[in-house]
């Protein structure tokens, strides 16, 4: 899950400065995401949960220093990469047609952008929907299935474990997806369509080593 810590939120309304210590998660240098929690309803805060910002060291009446929220960092959308990673995903259900297969995952997705010069990876769980157009027909398979690896192959890349978000690829594609009690999950086709398809739940800051590689 990451380490947490606690920033001073400043208050609003208040007639005179007032903080209340609030849970977070460093980013690095000056950078905090603050954790998802709830407001009391007597308090408005000057940042919302879920804000990533920007913390100067402040010193209080009695003699303690503490990070504190002084601006929100933006998002620099140009910036933003996204991938899902197959271990640590869920197949939670699999959709068969006579031209198409759809996948619909809760998947882990890896979260990577540049604030303030502080690059950063979150994690997430998302629901993920994998189409593949013009397929062979995979097993069916009944319930939530954990998938412990898995690999798509398209004609110009070979993504293995990790895969872009969003991805669309055309010509041959293979996704192949191992399942924990040794089943192999193989759907081939001509298309395939990878995107989010619901609400991201944090889940953990991400350690810089997991940068993910450039696909073979």
């Amino acid at each position: 899950m990451g380490s947490t810590a606690q920033i001073q939120m400043p208050l609003l309304g208040e007639g005179v400065d007032v903080w209340r210590p609030v849970s977070s998660r460093p980013l690095g240098g000056q950078l905090f995401l603050i954790d998802v929690q709830s407001i009391p309803e007597t308090e408005e805060w000057a940042f919302a949960p879920g804000d990533v910002v920007r913390c100067v060291e402040r010193n209080f009446a009695d003699g303690s220093v503490h990070p504190t929220a002084v601006a929100q960092v933006p998002e620099q959308v140009e910036t933003v990469q996204r991938w899902i990673e197959f271990h640590d995903s869920v197949l939670e259900r699999l959709e068969s047609a006579p031209d198409a297969v759809e996948l619909h995952l809760l998947g882990y997705v890896h979260r990577w952008e540049t604030r303030a010069g502080i690059r950063f990876g979150l994690g997430s769980m998302q629901p993920i929907l994998v189409r593949i157009d013009g397929p062979s027909v995979p097993a069916v398979l009944d319930g939530h299935v954990e998938i412990s690896d898995g690999s798509l192959v398209t004609t110009n890349a070979h993504y293995s474990n990790l895969i872009p978000l969003p991805l669309q690829a055309s010509g041959s594609v293979r996704l192949i997806l191992n399942l924990p009690d040794g089943r192999n999950l193989d759907v081939s086709g001509a298309d395939c369509i990878v995107e989010a398809n619901g609400v991201a739940r944090f889940v953990e800051v991400l350690p810089a080593d997991m940068y993910p590689a450039e696909p073979a």
